[in-house]
């Protein structure tokens, strides 16, 4: 339902847009009876309109994929074999936990994966711009070790429920810097480097 008074309001924007641009041509043409001014004039107009909607659209844009390009990633800082070879016996007795577990650490919190290892989520805005940068940082939960550190970033203002301003621009949100087959990719990796340390579940 929400979607289908998104598409009305739209299309009826599109044509106030539409006559909005006409009519000031046709109005300053008949002011000035010159089509260069009429023009400038209609142009102005045109570009206001457009502002109305999309004024954060190209610097949201542009920062999502600024960040994405210079910051997001997936970085290793020890690997399953590194650890195991520091902690010999150790890895071996890890069981991954089925259910949720609560973790509460003095870097932050997040859930416990086992008995050893757990998932630090961070969230944090991004200046002024519908945009947001998501950490997930694997923690050696004995000694407070980070082990790999995710980092992603979204943009767009949320679904309706979050109740934030703007939320009816769609056309910003996207989930993370990788879509399509870069995200399945992506994810798999970090899957399979997790796997490692005995835990399953999100990532």
């Amino acid at each position: 339902m929400i979607g289908l008074i998104i598409i009305v309001v739209g299309l009826f924007y599109l044509l106030l847009w539409i006559a909005v641009v006409f009519f000031s041509y046709r109005l300053t043409f008949e002011m000035s009876n010159s089509k260069t001014v009429a023009s400038i004039v209609a142009s102005m107009i045109c570009l206001l309109m457009y502002f109305i909607p999309f004024a954060d659209l190209i610097p949201t844009l542009t920062a999502h994929k600024h960040h994405c390009e210079t910051q997001a990633g997936f970085t290793v800082y020890k690997t399953p074999e590194q650890w195991a070879a520091e902690n010999p016996g150790v890895l071996e007795t890890l069981t991954p936990y089925k259910k949720f577990v609560p973790l509460d650490l003095p870097i932050g919190s997040g859930t416990q994966k086992n008995d050893r290892f757990g998932l630090v989520f961070k969230e944090s805005d991004i200046d002024t711009l519908p945009l947001n940068e998501h950490r997930s940082i694997l923690i050696d939960i004995k000694t407070q070790e980070v082990l790999a550190e995710n980092v992603d970033f979204s943009r767009g203002y949320g679904a309706i429920g979050l109740g934030r301003k703007g939320w009816w621009k769609f056309w910003l949100a996207e989930d993370s810097c990788y879509i399509g087959s870069k995200r399945v990719q992506y994810f798999e990796k970090r899957r399979n480097f997790y796997q490692g340390f005995k835990f399953r579940g999100s990532y």
